[in-house]
């Protein structure tokens, strides 16, 4: 009984450390911009929070279903340059735009889910980093609509309400990515975690053959799990083109994936909500490394080395040896 009691009481306090971490973490993020109001801290804000949701995004299909798709960035940049042509060609709201990138990247996602549907583990992973090289290069060969290498200028977003996009120090553009990767987050957690949809993931990721047999259809998750993160990659793709206001190729390369994935893999895999705090490790990490910017991905491979031999449970488990989430 003395047992129990202490084991309550442990539990008990470990909820009230993670809550307190939690509200700490996002009473930081609320208001740490608007009160130092400087346009590099906002601009390493934004960028981590626009890489944390795309790392929490990855995680749903690596940490979930065990898809890990190297082509993600390509989605992220087909979103980016649908919405940015469609608001310099056609004069299309930007705002819209942001939905239409995200629906145009859920599609192809779709149609890649489809393509892969008997493939699995590396040949999944060759086979979407073959089709985000496709991506690429047809972006960088049509410059008669992309600029190509050239780089294609992209608008800022209007002005909407209290929010405006000419502040120099970008704090509207942070009103607008805190709770769209926040939104991201909480959805991604409750789909995953209380819905049936989450169940046939982790029933898929531990064993597909009793998955089946309990009634699951492998086929029609995978593809809903590919539709749905490249859905997401897509609108945070599209909101990057519009706050960072210019597009080369180079967002669709392989390097765009391998940064998401190691925020993805140090946050913890499977965790979703580590990829944040591991977003912000990793920007400010480079920022003080930015002599070093040409060894960049020597230095990922050597910390996710570090991260996979030391810790491979993320930061996700240096609050408690469960995942949070």
């Amino acid at each position: 009984m003395g047992k129990v009691k202490e084991n309550g009481k442990n539990i008990i306090k470990t909820r009230l450390t993670q809550g307190s971490i939690i509200t700490i973490f996002l009473v930081v993020l609320t208001v740490t911009p608007f009160v130092i109001k400087k346009a590099f801290v906002t601009h390493v804000f934004i960028t981590a929070l626009l890489y944390g949701a795309l790392g929490a995004s990855f995680d749903f299909a690596a940490g979930y279903l065990g898809i890990v798709n190297f082509g993600y960035a390509a989605f992220m940049g087909i979103g980016a340059y649908t919405s940015a042509i469609l608001a310099i060609r056609f004069g299309v709201n930007p705002w819209l735009g942001l939905l239409l990138g995200g629906i145009i990247a859920g599609i192809l996602g779709f149609i890649t889910g489809i393509l892969t549907l008997r493939l699995y583990g590396l040949f999944v992973a060759c086979f979407t980093w073959f089709l985000g090289m496709a991506f690429m290069f047809l972006i960088a060969v049509t410059p008669e609509i992309t600029r190509g290498y050239l780089g294609l200028n992209v608008p800022p977003l209007p002005n909407f309400w209290i929010l405006d996009f000419s502040d120099p120090l970008r704090l509207s553009y942070y009103s607008v990515i805190l709770p769209l990767s926040l939104s991201i987050l909480l959805f991604l957690y409750y789909l995953g975690n209380k819905t049936k949809i989450g169940l046939a993931f982790k029933a898929l990721r531990g064993s597909e053959p009793l998955a089946m047999a309990s009634g699951v259809n492998p086929l029609k998750y995978r593809v809903l799990n590919f539709t749905l993160t490249c859905f997401l990659a897509g609108i945070l793709g599209a909101f990057y083109a519009h706050y960072i206001k210019i597009l080369t190729p180079s967002l669709l390369a392989t390097g765009k994936t391998i940064e998401i994935l190691t925020i993805a893999y140090i946050g913890g895999r499977g965790s979703l909500w580590g990829s944040i705090p591991a977003a912000f490790l990793i920007i400010l990490f480079l920022e003080f490394l930015r002599p070093l910017e040409a060894y960049r991905f020597i230095i990922y491979g050597i910390i996710l080395i570090l991260v996979m031999i030391f810790y491979p449970g993320g930061l996700a488990r240096l609050i408690t040896r469960k995942e949070l989430f």
